[in-house]
C-alpha cells in the first residue's frame, strides 16, 4: 500500500512543496507508516516520519530548523 500526496509550505520567503507518503511498513510498529520529504528531495535531505502524514510533516519542518 502506497498513497502520496503534496502540500505547499513556506519557506525562506518561498514555496516549497511537501511530498508525503504512506509506506505502510512490513512492520509491527505503526510509528514509521509516513514519510515527508521536499519536493526534489536528494539523498542526504532531512526526511520526516511519523505515524500520521502531519507527524511526518511536522518532523521534517523541525528538522530543517535545526
Amino acid at each position: 500500500f502506497l498513497a502520496q500526496s503534496s502540500r505547499s509550505y513556506r519557506k525562506n520567503g518561498g514555496r516549497m512543496k511537501i511530498i508525503t507518503a504512506c509506506v505502510y511498513p512490513p512492520i509491527p510498529i505503526r510509528r514509521y507508516d509516513w514519510n515527508a520529504v521536499r519536493e526534489g528531495y536528494d539523498e542526504g535531505d532531512p526526511v520526516g516520519w511519523g505515524a500520521t502524514e502531519q507527524e511526518a510533516i511536522n518532523q521534517l519542518l523541525e528538522l530543517e530548523e535545526s
